[in-house]
C-alpha cells in the first residue's frame, strides 16, 4: 500500500476520529479510474458513443466524481484560497458511524484556530444553485458531524464549485466558497 501511495495510484486519508488511526484509501490514478468506469470489459458498438453520451447520467456522475478528485488533489490550493495556509491544519475525511442517513464528508480541515472547514464539492456548468432539499441535507450533515464528534470548534461550510454559488435563499448556509479558478490561481 505504501508503494502504491508513493507512486500516486492511491491516496490515504486519515479518518476524523479521536479513537483510531484508520485511513480511507482511495484510487486516484486518473487513467485507472477512467478505465475501470468506462473501458474495462465494455466495447461500445456506436462509433459516436462519446459524443452522444456527453450529457448522460453516467457521464454527469463521472464529471462530478472527476471534479471531486481534482479538488482532493489540490487541497493545499484550497487552503491557500481560504486564507488558512499559515494555520496548522489536519486534513481528513469523515463518515458517520451512527446516523442512518449515512452522513459523509470527503474533505475537512481541522484547524488549530478553533474552526473546522467542512468542504462540499459540486461540479456545475455554471454557478451552482443550491436547492431547499440540499440546504436541509447539508444542515443535517453538519448536525450529525457535530453530534457524533462532540467537537467544540466552530464548523464552517465551504463550498468548492466550478464557477461559484448562485446567491439565493438557500445559499446563506455557506461561510466560504472556492472556485476552480481559485484552485489554479
Amino acid at each position: 500500500m505504501d508503494e502504491l501511495e508513493l507512486c500516486g495510484f492511491i491516496r490515504a486519508y486519515p479518518k476524523y476520529s479521536m479513537d483510531d488511526n484508520l485511513c480511507i484509501y482511495q484510487l486516484t490514478d486518473p487513467f485507472s479510474l477512467f478505465h475501470l468506469r468506462f473501458i474495462n470489459g465494455k466495447r461500445p458498438k456506436n462509433p459516436r458513443f462519446w459524443t452522444s453520451n456527453l450529457e448522460s447520467p453516467s457521464m454527469s456522475a463521472w464529471k462530478g466524481y472527476a471534479f471531486e478528485q481534482v479538488c482532493l488533489s489540490h487541497s493545499e490550493q484550497i487552503k491557500q484560497a481560504l486564507g488558512i495556509a499559515a494555520i496548522s491544519t489536519e486534513m481528513s475525511s469523515w463518515r458517520s458511524r451512527q446516523s442512518s442517513l449515512g452522513a459523509q464528508i470527503d474533505l475537512l480541515f481541522d484547524r488549530k484556530d478553533g474552526i473546522i472547514n467542512l468542504c462540499e464539492m459540486k461540479y456545475s456548468k455554471a454557478e451552482y444553485t443550491m436547492s431547499a432539499k440540499e440546504e436541509t441535507a447539508l444542515r443535517n450533515r453538519i448536525a450529525v458531524f457535530e453530534t457524533e464528534t462532540h467537537t467544540k470548534k466552530a464548523v464552517h461550510l465551504t463550498m468548492v464549485t466550478t464557477y461559484g454559488i448562485a446567491k439565493n435563499s438557500h445559499s446563506d448556509i455557506v461561510q466560504s466558497e472556492i472556485t476552480l479558478e481559485d484552485m489554479f490561481a
